[in-house]
């Protein structure tokens, strides 16, 4: 039962974005996108087209890039995974970050939070 509660919990901290955006304070189960022609909303870029891709902060500064897609129980694209911090793969720390966040300009993603702010969120667990 303490595992049960403990799992619960864990959980629950992984996703704070998700959990302001509910009516009903339950977090969305999430799970990685397979299906690369899927178009990701506001960025109008397909998941393949999306993973990969670098993220910088406002001040064009490289914050990481992103991993995978996320999509809702629906399969539709909700967050992504961005390989955040470290250094030549040492120390990276997978995040989920909200798809609202984001935003497209060239060749790479903005992302409205600094660099600590995003390795301050929660990981992701494969």
């Amino acid at each position: 039962m303490k595992t049960a509660v403990l799992a619960l919990a864990l959980s629950v901290a992984a996703v704070p974005a998700f959990a302001q955006g509910t009516t009903t304070g339950q977090i969305p189960q999430m799970m990685e996108i397979e299906q690369d022609d899927i178009m990701v909303p506001g960025l109008a870029m397909r998941v393949d087209e999306v993973e990969d891709i670098t993220v910088v902060d406002a001040a064009g500064n490289t914050i990481g890039e992103v991993d995978e897609v996320l999509g809702n129980a629906d399969g539709q694209p909700v967050a992504v995974v961005v390989e955040a911090g470290g250094f030549l793969g040492i120390g990276e720390k997978d995040v989920i970050v909200d798809i609202n966040r984001l935003r497209k300009n060239g060749d790479s993603v903005v992302l409205d939070m600094s660099k600590a702010e995003v390795e301050n969120l929660p990981a992701w667990a494969d």
